[in-house]
């Protein structure tokens, strides 16, 4: 599990006193839950933005929502629904609207936000196009206990089906007359509780939703009082939501990946959002050491990668003959796999970049071509100078950084490559910035990866070398 602290918020600082004791209460809540059994299992985690009517002073409700994600590895930020406006909540993964907000005061300011956004309070359902009009009518709340799953396939079912025990029969259940497009998960009462519309669907006004819009009921402190199952949803949920509303496979798929990297018991943030994504997609993910792998300790895999922090002097070559497909995402060891030439800087390195130049018609570029934002901001990008077989699926300023090599092509060493080898950047603070198009591309490349890397691999565009200058590496 990813365990990165809460990172900044937006309230004024005169209220940094009692938002330390808010942390505090937080993290004994995090430990309560562990005590409990209720730690989130792997799954995919992201930056989430929680407005709030008060940053310094969150209700009981809302500390424990804050506590919950904190625990399953979510960045988390309290915006004061006062101040926040759409710039503030950009670079977050998901939004959530906690049902505290003053709908008068937040109203619909961040309705053109291109990211996830959760409402929680039911009388904003309507500024969001997850309602029509009409307070009690098309949108409201009423007291409930239990919910009933009328979708258990989708992910934020999270496995249950049927009526289901959420919390204390005292507490109230938000609702809302959804519309035609939305996707309804669960209902209460008979009206919709638990229901999203997608990215480019029609909201209730008519327009096309911006990104997904959610809903799921955490009326006033009801979450205090959740039930294993209530948690269970509200985990699924925030992990599909901080994907991007994608619909991963929630069962396993019976394949395992082996991600090698330098240090498996003290994990970067970045690497853990990587393994936690593969995982999320239903594979099996076991943590290798570069020390001590071998090609016998992979060969029952279906895909390795080999993560940022292995030191390529301690990998060396030593998985260079497996024939299994390797994902190598640390540059400095493309020419241990002779998919480059020797010289740093000159055949590999790393740069800044942002967006990627991308041709369509592979696999890994998930239906994406031409130019695309590839991060929220500015990220150090790998890249490589490939071997003239190669086919180049990205550019990021000019140098290849999404490429491929098929098994059997000839190397810079001039043999033949046991299996497939293909790079995609997970450098340095990519991943967590990555937008929705290159998390799509890379949930393609661990498909395509662990599915053999295709039977046959359809050039793109001919050779890397008839387009691509090294000048412009």
């Amino acid at each position: 599990m990813r365990t990165t602290p809460p990172t900044g918020t937006l309230a004024p600082p005169s209220r940094l006193v009692a938002m330390a004791a808010v942390a505090a209460a937080c993290i004994l809540a995090v430990t309560t839950l562990q005590m409990q059994g209720l730690t989130p299992a792997h799954a995919a985690t992201g930056s989430v933005v929680v407005v709030v009517k008060s940053p310094g002073a969150p209700s009981a409700g809302e500390s424990a929502v804050r506590a919950r994600l904190v625990a399953a590895g979510h960045a988390v930020t309290l915006a004061d629904d006062n101040a926040v406006v759409a710039a503030d909540v950009a670079a977050a993964d998901l939004v959530l609207i906690s049902s505290t907000v003053s709908d008068s005061v937040l109203g619909s300011r961040l309705a053109g936000v291109s990211v996830p956004v959760w409402v929680a309070k039911p009388y904003l359902l309507d500024n969001y196009g997850l309602a029509g009009a009409g307070a009690g009518t098309a949108y409201g709340t009423r007291p409930g206990g239990a919910v009933d799953v009328t979708d258990p396939a989708h992910p934020a079912a999270a496995g249950r089906s049927g009526a289901v025990a959420f919390q204390a029969a005292g507490q109230q259940l938000s609702f809302g007359r959804a519309p035609t497009s939305a996707h309804v998960v669960a209902t209460a009462g008979g009206e919709a509780t638990v229901y999203a519309v997608a990215a480019g669907d029609p909201l209730a006004g008519g327009s096309a939703a911006p990104a997904c819009r959610l809903t799921f009921p955490l009326v006033n402190d009801a979450p205090t009082t959740f039930t294993a199952d209530a948690w269970a949803m509200f985990d699924a949920t925030a992990a599909w939501a901080v994907a991007g509303c994608e619909s991963l496979p929630p069962t396993p798929s019976g394949t395992s990946v082996a991600y090698v990297a330098g240090a498996p018991g003290a994990l970067s943030a970045q690497e853990q959002w990587v393994i936690d994504r593969i995982a999320g997609a239903g594979h099996d993910v076991a943590v290798l050491d570069d020390t001590t792998v071998t090609p016998a300790t992979v060969g029952g895999t279906d895909l390795v990668v080999i993560g940022h922090s292995v030191n390529p002097g301690t990998l060396g070559d030593k998985l260079l003959d497996t024939p299994v497909p390797v994902w190598i995402a640390k540059p400095y060891s493309l020419p241990r796999f002779q998919v480059t030439g020797p010289t740093a800087g000159t055949d590999y390195g790393d740069k800044p970049g942002r967006t990627w130049v991308v041709t369509g018609g592979h696999p890994l570029a998930a239906g994406r071509s031409g130019t695309l934002t590839a991060y929220s901001e500015t990220r150090r990008v790998s890249w490589g100078r490939p071997v003239s077989e190669a086919t180049v699926v990205a550019t990021a300023d000019g140098s290849p950084t999404v490429f491929t090599v098929p098994a059997g092509v000839t190397l810079a060493s001039g043999t033949e490559a046991a299996g497939c080898r293909y790079t995609f950047p997970l450098f340095a603070l990519g991943p967590t910035s990555m937008t929705a198009d290159a998390r799509a591309m890379f949930d393609a490349a661990v498909e395509w990866g662990v599915g053999g890397c295709g039977s046959s691999e359809p050039p793109v565009g001919g050779s890397s070398t008839s387009w691509w200058s090294p000048s412009t590496a």
